[in-house]
């Protein structure tokens, strides 16, 4: 029996992110964690650090099923001369993991995982005197499932 349905889903997150057009390109660094070129967009997870285990339905065999929400921090950074040509260019990779997990909300079927989707974020735009930043902080809502 698995403890945490969270580290197979943040690689299947991974997978889904290093396939999805428009990251596929040359020009954006998606990461397990953070360590990218700075010259290239970048999209890279954050650490698993949120869970809550409940124990729901017993079985006659004195085992029980347990649920598992988490959530995984998600960051896109992209640099361009002007806040609003990167702000939008940030926003248009943060709408296409969107519809990427609306459309497989299980991962590719992900084992024991139920559903992911963006639940929220946060984005800053900040002038570095070399180009214009905008990160975006994203959370990606889970529910999971294990016996």
């Amino acid at each position: 029996m698995s403890s945490t349905v969270l580290p197979a889903t943040k690689l299947s997150l991974l997978g889904m992110l290093q396939a999805l057009a428009p990251l596929t390109t040359d020009k954006v660094d998606v990461r397990y964690a953070e360590s990218f070129d700075s010259r290239r967009d970048a999209v890279w997870l954050g650490d698993l650090n949120t869970s809550t285990i409940e124990r729901r339905a017993f079985r006659a065999s004195g085992s029980y099923r347990r649920e598992e929400d988490f959530e995984i921090p998600l960051f896109i950074l992209v640099t361009e001369p002007t806040g609003q040509i990167a702000e939008v260019k940030a926003f248009t990779y943060l709408a296409a993991i969107e519809e990427a997990l609306a459309a497989d909300p299980k991962l590719s079927e992900t084992s024991n995982l139920s559903w992911a989707l963006i639940s929220g974020f946060t984005s800053e735009v900040t002038d570095t005197g070399e180009g214009v930043h905008c990160e975006i902080e994203a959370t990606v809502l889970c529910k999971g499932y294990f016996s």
